[in-house]
């Protein structure tokens, strides 16, 4: 039941702005290898493009 409500609300969000979704999901991808790995640097950079591109 979640996960199709998450699946809808990123499909939309995906198709209203491409680049801008492109872009948030690359950050978070970075954001969790760096906090997984412990690389603060790569984390950091992570955190910064989502909250730039949202």
């Amino acid at each position: 039941m979640i996960n199709a409500l998450w699946h809808r609300v990123l499909k939309s969000a995906y198709r209203k702005e491409p680049i801008s979704g492109f872009i948030v999901i690359i950050g978070a991808v970075d954001a969790v290898i760096g906090g997984v790995g412990g690389r603060w640097s790569l984390f950091s950079f992570g955190l910064m493009m989502v909250g730039i591109a949202v």
